[in-house]
């Protein structure tokens, strides 16, 4: 059943302007991955259908009465306005208090395999690391299927964050509810998926406690979690580069931030085998 009054409408128009911008963000991710993956055109059509598959997700919001109220949604609204959007103070009903157990979830970086369990298998051996605390962890990861540079770009500039939806419903499937805490890891293109899900979240009144990126550059103003940390090379990584370039507009609670550790190069995601364990510490580091 369709949310009521202000709530209902306000979904109902984000999700059509998130399809829209999903649809309008096809041909610059068929391009790209054409261009990187040498004409693939299988591959390059599943990256031109995934953001609009994973844009329709945001609809079902409209279709779930989860206690808001109209300013909240009112300001939700106001978080899609392009470019500025990010910046909109929200408002949101998560804990008040930290969580000294709350569940791990990573998300690797763009360029993943399109496939969910190949996509897994890809992040299983930092999981494995993160995983290994003398209280056991829960550490589980958020497949980032068919991810590209439009994806960031989007989500950076307000236009279109399917990536979060998806993983918000990844998060969802993990039977997390509203009044628990999270912590969040992600790596290149998956630090701007993370924040933008913290958000989500919050809507949902699920907590972040602590949230850590490396060399993943992102913009915008997120308050839903305690603590925040983010590193990145920029001595040996332009991807890195932009992300210390963008760092003055990225705002988030007790946030701390690296660039002088050595870490792997971002998109290739830990195929450095010899700095990796610098880029596994820095997250356990951050998440303890």
């Amino acid at each position: 059943m369709l949310s009521s009054g202000v709530e209902g409408l306000t979904d109902t128009a984000i999700g059509l302007k998130e399809i829209s911008t999903g649809i309008a963000k096809s041909p610059f991710s068929f391009t790209e991955i054409m261009l990187s993956s040498g004409a693939d055109l299988d591959k390059s059509i599943r990256a031109a259908y995934q953001p609009v598959k994973d844009s329709v997700l945001t609809l079902g919001w409209a279709f779930e009465d989860e206690g808001r109220d109209p300013l909240r949604s009112i300001l939700r609204l106001g978080r899609t306005i392009p470019v500025v959007g990010n910046f909109v103070p929200p408002l949101y009903d998560s804990p008040e208090k930290q969580s000294s157990n709350s569940k791990t979830f990573y998300t690797r970086g763009i360029y993943g395999p399109q496939n969910e369990i190949q996509n897994k298998q890809t992040t299983k051996e930092i999981i494995d690391y993160l995983s290994r605390t003398p209280e056991k962890r829960y550490v589980d990861s958020l497949p980032y299927m068919s991810g590209t540079v439009a994806d960031v770009a989007f989500s950076m500039l307000g236009l279109n964050k399917s990536p979060a939806y998806r993983a918000f419903d990844q998060i969802k499937k993990q039977g997390i509810r509203k009044g628990e805490t999270v912590n969040l890891a992600g790596h290149s293109g998956g630090v701007q998926r993370i924040l933008d899900l913290s958000g989500l979240l919050g809507i949902r009144g699920i907590g972040v406690d602590k949230i850590a990126g490396v060399a993943g550059p992102a913009m915008g103003y997120y308050p839903n979690s305690w603590k925040s940390s983010f590193a990145g090379s920029p001595s040996n990584d332009k991807v890195s580069g932009l992300q210390k370039l963008l760092d003055p507009l990225l705002f988030t609670p007790n946030k701390n931030t690296d660039f002088s550790i050595k870490l792997p190069v971002t998109h290739k995601n830990l195929d450095d085998k010899s700095r990796e364990k610098l880029y596994f510490e820095f997250i356990k580091k951050t998440l303890r």
